[in-house]
């Protein structure tokens, strides 16, 4: 099974949230998606977070906060929150780094479960302490 890990980072002050604009995998070349990536053999899925969050921002954030484990027979993905400065993020490969308004998600071409996802991490955020995390089974139409 394929595991990854995707992050968002929610600005202290605005709300704004980094994205990267993928050129991979060929399905997301285009669209912006959540800083994140594969989990690498020995880690844990925090410490790919954070490692992913860096090597694509150039900013440390060590707090990410599990919020849903999306899931089918083929991958699993964690998907974490957290929030800080925003500032401090910029574009380190090839994959352009954005940073965005999450109510203008729909001005720009983007992974299609950020509708959802980013909403369900920001539910998070307003109901803490004591939150807890969700797990997605993805159901793929043939």
């Amino acid at each position: 099974m394929k595991r990854y890990v995707i992050g968002f980072l929610f600005d202290d002050f605005s709300g704004f949230l980094p994205r990267i604009r993928k050129n991979r995998p060929e399905w997301q070349a285009g669209k912006l998606n959540a800083p994140g990536g594969h989990i690498e053999e020995g880690e844990t899925p925090l410490q790919a977070m954070t490692r992913e969050f860096m090597e694509e921002t150039g900013a440390m954030v060590t707090d990410w906060t599990l919020f849903a484990v999306m899931f089918d027979p083929e991958f699993e993905v964690h998907c974490f929150f957290a929030e800080g400065d925003v500032g401090e993020c910029k574009t380190m490969t090839d994959e352009r780094v954005f940073v965005v308004n999450p109510d203008h998600l729909l001005g720009y071409e983007h992974i299609d479960n950020l509708l959802w996802l980013i909403p369900m991490a920001q539910s998070f955020i307003d109901s803490k302490p004591g939150c807890t995390h969700y797990r997605v089974e993805y159901a793929r139409l043939v």
